[in-house]
């Protein structure tokens, strides 16, 4: 069977693994994507290839920024700067001898849940990925929707309003993005913005601590928000949360309830149908597993 490589280009790091159409073959460690160096950028793309050269048909990647992947131009490159207005595909096609191809990473998550995972089968829906950022790609009609700019669906320059000393642009991206979740939990502490992880704060939260539990309903509140102004909008069946956060169960639970609780409160005259409310199959390998789809698929 026909193997690839796959890169996942996040804000914080870069993954990748060897993929075919049934599976991940191998993984390789993540890499701190280099925030203000193309060289170094090209550099370890570069390496990684060298690596899985004489194995693999192709090499697929997602990464941040609204993106033509028709043609692999980015338009911005959301946090990497130093990728507005490329054409990175002949960049790397300078050094990598196999076929590319680019697309935007919410909407490598969607294709890879669409095509074998929670959103098999499902007609409107929307996949939100958390994460650094928050990005989000729109299923219409079965298929993916790019919009007339390849910008559609990206939830988190919707404006929005909060109340914490850290949400400074008022978008729905800021206060759904992992950090505000942790930055909400240390400003209910005292506790310096940035020594909080993930796993450090579920533990607490998992174990009951109140502040822990308070922060998590907050942010809750906050996503929720977000949803409902996307199912006014697009009435949609699913929503699918991705990201490194999508591992925990706890936020699930508690997106549900406030979801629940959101539309208990909604005047019954609007008449909005609650979408059903799912963590990606695929977590954190989703960005992956729809870049090889994108790949092999690419006019879809």
């Amino acid at each position: 069977m026909a193997e690839y490589l796959a890169v996942d280009i996040g804000g914080s790091s870069i993954k990748y693994a060897l993929v075919n159409e049934e599976e991940i073959v191998e993984r390789g460690r993540k890499i701190q994507t280099p925030l203000d160096d193309i060289e170094e950028f090209l550099r370890i793309l570069f390496r990684i290839y060298d690596r899985f050269a004489d194995r693999i048909e192709g090499v697929a990647i997602a990464a941040p920024g609204r993106i033509d992947s028709r043609k692999g131009y980015f338009y911005h490159g959301g946090a990497l700067t130093y990728l507005y207005h490329m054409d990175l595909i002949s960049i790397l096609q300078t050094h990598i001898r196999c076929p590319i191809s680019i697309e935007n990473d919410a909407r490598c998550a969607a294709l890879a849940e669409l095509w074998k995972g929670s959103m098999k089968d499902v007609k409107n829906g929307i996949v939100i990925v958390i994460g650094t950022g928050v990005g989000s790609a729109l299923i219409i009609d079965g298929k993916l929707y790019r919009g007339s700019h390849f910008s559609a669906g990206e939830a988190g320059n919707m404006v929005a309003v909060m109340n914490r000393p850290f949400y400074t642009d008022g978008t729905f991206g800021r206060f759904a993005r992992s950090h505000a979740l942790l930055d909400t939990y240390a400003d209910l502490r005292g506790i310096p913005y940035g020594e909080i992880g993930g796993k450090w704060f579920f533990q607490r939260a998992n174990r009951g601590e109140r502040a822990a539990r308070e922060a998590l309903r907050e942010y809750a509140v906050a996503v929720t928000n977000g949803i409902l102004s996307i199912q006014a909008l697009l009435d949609l069946e699913k929503v699918a949360i991705g990201g490194g956060f999508s591992s925990e169960p706890l936020l699930l639970d508690c997106l549900k309830k406030e979801l629940n609780d959101s539309y208990g409160r909604i005047d019954p005259h609007f008449a909005l149908e609650c979408p059903e409310l799912v963590f990606c199959e695929f977590g954190n390998d989703a960005n992956l597993i729809g870049a090889l789809y994108h790949h092999l698929h690419p006019e879809e």
